[in-house]
């Protein structure tokens, strides 16, 4: 009998508890004055931030190399790098004597070596280093449309 009347009690005073407070419940405005030059402010940041199309992060460099043949190897790892893994972006870069290849735009160096651990094996001279990287546009759509709304 305890064990039925506890919960059968809970129910009943839920029940009156829903009944009577909505009469209690009053709905609220929220009004937001903005001061004058505001929506100038944020036309101007909006338009500055626009021009920014990379930040300081990190990437996984999985292939160096100089010497005569080093552009055709670096080609032909990248086009496998993007078969396998189509949606990393790869970057091939020469900075003399070496051609390069670094994939991802990693904003901490912990997605990086995330990363990094899922690709070891097939490249294991690869590491993390830190570079420029592309914001992607679903990252500056999000920041554009927030700041408008």
């Amino acid at each position: 009998m305890k064990t039925f009347c506890t919960p059968f009690l809970s129910f009943l005073l839920l029940i009156i508890n829903i009944w009577m407070f909505p009469s209690f419940i009053k709905a609220q405005e929220v009004n937001i004055q903005k001061e004058a030059g505001i929506e100038e402010l944020t036309t101007k940041y909006i338009q500055a931030n626009e021009k920014v199309k990379s930040i300081s992060g990190f990437r996984v460099q999985i292939f160096f190399d100089s010497g005569n043949n080093s552009r055709n190897a670096a080609e032909t790892i990248q086009s496998r790098f993007n078969a396998k893994h189509h949606g990393t972006p790869s970057y091939l870069t020469f900075r003399e004597p070496n051609f390069r290849i670094r994939v991802g735009d990693f904003r901490t160096r912990h997605e990086a070596r995330g990363f990094l651990r899922q690709i070891q094996a097939e490249y294991p001279n690869a590491f993390v280093i830190k570079d420029e990287i592309n914001l992607s546009p679903v990252f500056s759509n999000f920041y554009d449309n927030s700041i408008e709304n």
